[in-house]
């Protein structure tokens, strides 16, 4: 009974996962459409979207726990690029 237990709490915990990526790819996927349109406010929506899973996903940073700081500077990368050359 214990092994099955932890299985169905691995399988819970990569649903979770398993949603976490698709809002992120979501709002990304927004954030870059908005952009190439040049809708600015859009675009800041989606970010805006995109920073807040990190409260709402807690410990599901996109690197993982160990790489928070790391995850924290490719969002930023992420969203000069994006600023500067759209979906490229």
């Amino acid at each position: 009974m214990r092994e099955l237990d932890r299985a169905q709490s691995r399988v819970a915990e990569t649903v979770v996962r398993i949603d976490a990526i698709c809002e992120r790819s979501g709002a990304l996927g927004a954030a870059c459409a908005s952009l190439a349109a040049e809708d600015f406010e859009t675009a800041a929506d989606a970010v805006q979207r995109y920073l807040a899973l990190d409260s709402k996903y807690p410990g599901l940073s996109p690197c993982g726990d160990e790489h928070a700081g790391e995850a924290a500077e490719q969002h930023r990368t992420l969203l000069v690029r994006s600023a500067t050359h759209p979906c490229a």
